[in-house]
């Protein structure tokens, strides 16, 4: 693993400790909870958290086929929980797993992590 991607899995890690997280930007900005469906959402993202150990785990067993499904899944069910970013996360993730581009995993995964827990935070 290079340097950069053990900097971008650490904060991969740090994000799924117990205690606030730090965003470095608004997550908030495009989330669009349907009223009907609000009271989906915390079970959406309780599951959405526990799925980032599974990612982490496939990021380090190199399991492409593994983090592509996953950003399949996110992509189509992102958006309809209000979370539009979540898709687009989930279709970077999908393109990176299937280019095998480690770096822009590492990215994706931070990125996505400190996302879902964020949301899980507020939303959860």
């Amino acid at each position: 693993m290079s340097n950069d991607e053990e900097s971008r899995a650490g904060v991969l890690s740090r994000s799924l400790q117990p205690g606030p997280l730090r965003v470095s930007h608004d997550v908030f900005a495009r989330v669009a909870i349907d009223p009907d469906t609000a009271d989906l959402v915390p079970a959406f993202l309780a599951r959405r958290r526990s799925e980032l150990v599974s990612l982490m785990h496939a990021f380090g067993r190199s399991d492409y086929d593994a983090l592509r499904k996953s950003g399949h899944n996110l992509v189509g069910s992102g958006a309809g929980y209000g979370f539009p970013r979540l898709s687009e996360l989930g279709a970077e993730l999908s393109a990176a797993a299937r280019d095998k581009d480690r770096a822009a995993l590492a990215a994706t995964l931070a990125t996505l992590s400190e996302h879902i827990v964020a949301w899980h935070e507020r939303y959860g």
